[in-house]
C-alpha cells in the first residue's frame, strides 16, 4: 500500500491507498506539424492561439480539441469540433467557455461547471456558496451512496447561478442540468422551482437550490454551510 500525510488547516491528515496516481498534466504533440513553418502562433503550453470561432493566427486554419487548449476532454472537443465547422460554413457561432461541465470518474465522482466562489469573488461578485449533504437524498439511502455533498454558487443580490461542485456518486449524470441553467442565464429560484423526478440524484440540485434560498425541505437551514463575500 501507500502512505501519504498532507496538510490541512490545523494540522495533517494521513491517507492510506493500495496506489497513488500523479495527475502531471498533458501538452498537445504538435511535433511534425509545422505550425511554425506555417506561421501559427503558439501561446502557453505550446497550444496554438485560437479565436472564439476556433480560427488559429492564420486565417483558414482552425485547430480543435486537444491541440486547441484546455482542458482536453473529449465534450470540449466535440463542441470545438461543431464550432469550427459552423465558421467555415459562415454561420453565427456562439459558446459559453463558462458552461463546460468537468467530470472525474472517480469514486465517488467529481463534477464542476462554472465559477467557484473564490473565481467568482475574484473577478469582484459578491456571492453566496452553499452545501447541501447526500445523506439528506432519499435516493442516496436507497443506494446506500450517502457520502457526499453539491456546492451552489450564485449571485448574492440577484441569485443568479454562477457556479455547481459536486463530489458523490453520479454527480456527472446531473450536472449537465446546470450547465443549461448557465446557458440560460438561470437563477437558483428557477432552479428550485423546476420539478425534478422522484427519487432521483438530480433532486440534489433543487434540494440545495431551496436551500441556498432559505427555503430547506429536507435539511434544517442550520446544515447549509453558507460561505459568503466579505
Amino acid at each position: 500500500g501507500v502512505r501519504l500525510t498532507v496538510e490541512i488547516p490545523g494540522g495533517t491528515r494521513v491517507l492510506e491507498a493500495e496506489r497513488l496516481f500523479l495527475t502531471v498534466g498533458k501538452r498537445p504533440e504538435t511535433r511534425g506539424l509545422g505550425l511554425a513553418a506555417a506561421g501559427i502562433t503558439l501561446g502557453p503550453g505550446g497550444f496554438p492561439t485560437v479565436s472564439d470561432r476556433m480560427e488559429t493566427s492564420v486565417p483558414g486554419i482552425f485547430a480543435v480539441g486537444d491541440l486547441a487548449r484546455p482542458p482536453m476532454i473529449a465534450h470540449k472537443a466535440y463542441r470545438e469540433g461543431i464550432l469550427a465547422a459552423e465558421a467555415v460554413a459562415g454561420r453565427p457561432t456562439r459558446w459559453s467557455h463558462q458552461a463546460m461541465p468537468m467530470v472525474i470518474y472517480t469514486e465517488p465522482e467529481l463534477a464542476s461547471v462554472g465559477l467557484t466562489r473564490e473565481q467568482a469573488e475574484a473577478s469582484g461578485l459578491q456571492v453566496r456558496e452553499v452545501r447541501f449533504p447526500y445523506a439528506a437524498l432519499g435516493r442516496a439511502h436507497a443506494n446506500r451512496v450517502t457520502e457526499g455533498f453539491v456546492k451552489l454558487v450564485a449571485e448574492e443580490e440577484t441569485g443568479r447561478l454562477l457556479g455547481c461542485h459536486a463530489a458523490g456518486y453520479a454527480s456527472g449524470e446531473f450536472i449537465g442540468e446546470v450547465a443549461l441553467a448557465l446557458e440560460m442565464g438561470a437563477t437558483v429560484r428557477d432552479l428550485a422551482e423546476t420539478i425534478h423526478p422522484h427519487p432521483t440524484f438530480s433532486e440534489l440540485l433543487q434540494e440545495v437550490a431551496f436551500l441556498w434560498l432559505g427555503e430547506p425541505l429536507h435539511v434544517s437551514q442550520s446544515m447549509a454551510h453558507v460561505r459568503r463575500s466579505g
